[in-house]
């Protein structure tokens, strides 16, 4: 009830076409079963050992970047400082957006 209740609703009459059915649909010219099947057979392989060094690969790539922003960053002029923050705040989003994925899994 947003705007103090007061909600524009179309009329039965003129209700818009759901989108599902102005889009055309057409079989793709090939199968699930296809796809998996050109995927090489050591791509469907799990490794437990292999995952954890890319988890700990992630960990010892963050490790700098909080080094350096914890330890240097309160050097900085005072216009550098408030550019250094955001941009250390998106490079570790990048790398450690692996672990979190791995966290949720």
């Amino acid at each position: 009830m947003g705007a103090g209740g007061r909600m524009s609703v179309p009329p039965e009459g003129k209700k818009a076409k759901s989108v599902v059915e102005r889009v055309p649909f057409t079989k793709p010219p090939f199968t699930l079963g296809e796809i998996k099947k050109a995927i090489p057979p050591h791509c469907f392989k799990r490794s437990i050992p292999r995952s954890f060094s890319y988890v700990l690969y992630d960990l010892v790539i963050a490790s700098p970047f909080y080094y350096v922003a914890t330890n240097y960053f309160h050097q900085l002029p005072y216009p550098l400082s408030y550019v250094a923050w955001p941009l250390y705040m998106i490079c570790q989003g990048y790398i450690l957006t692996g672990v979190w994925v791995v966290a949720h899994e």
